[in-house]
């Protein structure tokens, strides 16, 4: 979580979804040996879908004072050439905010996608399977009925 100029207190899930003082930030840490700022703020607005209805899910680029005025700059040169990602978004809606705390989400957040990719998998399926994707890929009701009967039979369930 990133805090913004108002936090004064850590969040709870419950401050970063319905409040206004956090938003939902990644740490980034990175070698500009590797990558230059210029070009990992291009891949921020590439990748980042921002919510500019919510503070949560805000636009935001956190940083020291160097790194605010390279962003600003960057900011700016969007807007005179009236940059916007695929989607229409426009660079202008980018904030800037001089860097605070980083708090760590709480622990059942951390690698949330890997703890749950099987339940939203297995959802996609049931989704699939409703709207009868799969049924020129099996059998009928009747045989795939008989079928399960037949397994069922083989391991005494």
């Amino acid at each position: 979580c990133g805090a913004g100029p108002t936090a004064k207190t850590p969040p709870t899930y419950n401050t970063v979804c319905y409040g206004r003082e956090w938003v939902e930030a990644v740490r980034v840490v990175y070698d500009d040996s590797v990558i230059s700022y210029d070009e990992l703020l291009e891949k921020f607005f590439d990748l980042h879908k921002a919510n500019p209805q919510s503070r949560q899910y805000d636009s935001i680029i956190f940083g020291d004072s160097d790194q605010m005025s390279k962003a600003q700059s960057w900011i700016d040169e969007g807007i005179k050439e009236r940059k916007r990602r695929k989607d229409g978004y426009p660079v202008s809606l980018v904030k800037l905010e001089p860097i605070s705390s980083f708090w760590r989400a709480e622990e059942y957040h951390q690698d949330y996608w890997e703890k749950q990719r099987f339940r939203f998998g297995f959802a996609a399926l049931l989704l699939a399977g409703a709207s009868g994707f799969y049924d020129t890929f099996l059998p009928s009701t009747l045989t795939l009925f008989e079928h399960i009967l037949s397994v069922r039979s083989i391991f005494n369930f």
